[in-house]
Formats: structure tokens, C-alpha cells, sequence
């Protein structure tokens, strides 16, 4: 048994599971339609015995720096019931965008400065979205923000 590997079967909670949450009483999530859906739905859990059980732990705890493994290997076993636990893992997609002053020296390229316009705030400036849950930082040039400045004494 290694609980790092994900069982196969339903990706979701049961019918009804909802009913035991506050606030959530009444409402449908995860209900079928029929109840051929329902029946074809099975749980299986496997069981362990207490050695497998007390390895787990103890493969577990040995994962963990700051874990001592004494507490596993000295457990007393009371009762061994097997459970269906759901573990989910949830993605969050979000963009920031931030501004600041890049200086780079003037050999007499084109400046596009504010007398063809007025610069767009962060949020109007186009930019083409990321694949998806990726970390990606892409530096553009806000539109109508450059300018020479000339140093005193050259």
C-alpha cells in the first residue's frame, strides 16, 4: 500500500455528502440521476494489517526531518477500520502586473515619449496570456513612457 499513489475509482464525493456540512444542507452536488448511477458506483478500501499500517507511518515519518519515529514504532493499534478519503487539490490561475523604471543609455534610437500620446494604465496593455498554472514574467515597454534625460556636464 503507498498512499502517494492515487486510487482509481470516482473522483468525486457520494450523493448526498453535502447533508453533513452547515450550510450546505438540501443541496444537490454530487447527486445521479438514476439509480443505475448510483448502484454502479462502488467504493473499494482496501485493508491493512497492522504491519503495513505501522510501515506506512513509519515511511511517512522518515519523509519528514523534524518527525521522530519512536511515537510509529512504539503505536499500539486499538482498531484498524478502513475509510474513503478524498483529496483534492485545487489551482488557482492569477495575474499581477507591476511597474517600474527600466534605464538603458541613448545612442539615438526612437524614443516613444508622451507627445504620441498618453500611456495606457497597466491593465489596457495587451499581452498575450501564459499556458495555463505556468510562472512566466514577461517584460513589456509601457507605450509612451520614455524619455531622454540628459545628464548635467555632458
Amino acid at each position: 500500500f503507498d498512499p502517494n499513489i492515487p486510487e482509481e475509482g470516482p473522483s468525486a464525493p457520494p450523493p448526498g455528502w453535502l447533508e453533513d456540512i452547515d450550510g450546505y444542507q438540501g443541496h444537490k452536488g454530487g447527486e445521479r440521476n438514476s439509480e443505475s448511477e448510483k448502484r454502479a458506483v462502488m467504493f473499494l478500501v482496501p485493508s491493512i494489517s497492522e504491519d503495513m499500517a505501522r510501515d506506512a507511518l513509519l515511511r511517512f515519518v522518515e519523509s519528514k526531518w523534524k518527525y521522530s519515529s519512536k511515537p510509529a514504532r512504539n503505536l499500539t493499534f486499538k482498531d484498524l477500520k478502513p475509510v474513503t478519503v478524498y483529496r483534492y487539490r485545487l489551482e488557482t490561475y492569477t495575474e499581477t502586473r507591476t511597474s517600474a523604471w527600466q534605464l538603458e543609455p541613448y545612442n539615438g534610437q526612437a524614443v516613444d515619449g508622451p507627445q504620441y500620446g498618453a500611456s495606457p494604465p497597466p491593465w489596457d496593455i495587451p499581452v498575450s496570456p501564459p499556458q495555463m498554472y505556468s510562472n512566466r514574467v514577461e517584460k513589456i515597454r509601457v507605450p509612451h513612457s520614455s524619455f531622454v534625460k540628459v545628464r548635467p556636464g555632458l
